[in-house]
């Protein structure tokens, strides 16, 4: 592809970083007891699937 530019190393740096923090965000959710979330498991669940269809949308973003 050639050398990358300042601004597609920092495109790319964006996305390492939000993809981190919603790994991250995911994991806590894993650990966490679903009688924290006032709609329970459903809830955390519903959390978990957002976080996934987020990830998909990045690594898209990546191509």
């Amino acid at each position: 592809m050639g050398v990358e530019t300042e601004a597609e190393r920092g495109y790319q740096d964006a996305i390492r970083h939000v993809t981190r923090a919603l790994e991250h965000r995911r994991h806590k959710l894993e650990e966490s007891d679903p009688g924290e979330f006032a709609g329970g498991a459903e809830e955390r669940r519903a959390r978990m699937d957002e976080i996934n269809h987020l990830l998909e949308v990045i690594r898209t973003l990546k191509r």
